[in-house]
């Protein structure tokens, strides 16, 4: 397949036309760049020949500023604590709402010490029981008087009877 042959002026003219465009190209990304660089250093652009980094100064007060500071501070702490202080002491004896009024103290009953009495307090005694000796080995006379000389005692059983009998067909 045959390819259709350009006039060789016409050609001429594209190149120099895009050469053209090239370097308006060339110009605005240059003027992009120096605009760049005064925004990273904080210049403009037309100072931007000799770039040196800015190093941040460190704030420096002197000591009799340092001292304001500190009293303002003391002053205002000690603002803010007297109002609390007078808050507590403002505070009303009054029940609120939803609230029940406190019974002062002497008044009150004494609940703890009265789960402590009962748990100190001397429980109903129960019948002491005997404990059998162990028998001994030995004749089967001996243990035989050993059993006969051991008391034996059993507990009594406290049976509580109701005055009236409950039906179950009720």
């Amino acid at each position: 397949m045959k390819h259709p042959t350009i006039d060789p002026a016409v050609l001429e003219a594209a190149i120099l036309g895009f050469t053209m465009q090239r370097s308006r190209i060339d110009d605005a990304i240059a003027s992009l760049r120096a605009e760049l660089e005064g925004v990273r250093t904080g210049r403009s652009a037309s100072n931007s020949s000799t770039p040196e980094p800015a190093a941040p100064r460190k704030r420096r007060f002197s000591v009799a500023a340092k001292r304001r500071m500190a009293l303002a501070q003391k002053k205002r702490w000690a603002m803010l604590k007297a109002k609390t202080a007078q808050a507590r002491k403002a505070k009303p004896t009054a029940p609120t709402k939803g609230r029940r009024a406190t019974v002062p103290s002497a008044a009150k009953k004494p609940h703890v010490t009265a789960k402590v009495a009962k748990k100190v307090a001397p429980k109903p005694k129960a019948q002491k029981v005997i404990a059998r000796p162990k028998p001994k080995t030995g004749t089967p006379k001996k243990i035989a008087a050993n059993l006969s000389k051991a008391k034996i005692e059993v507990p009594a059983v406290q049976v509580q009877t109701s005055a009236e009998p409950t039906s179950l067909t009720e």
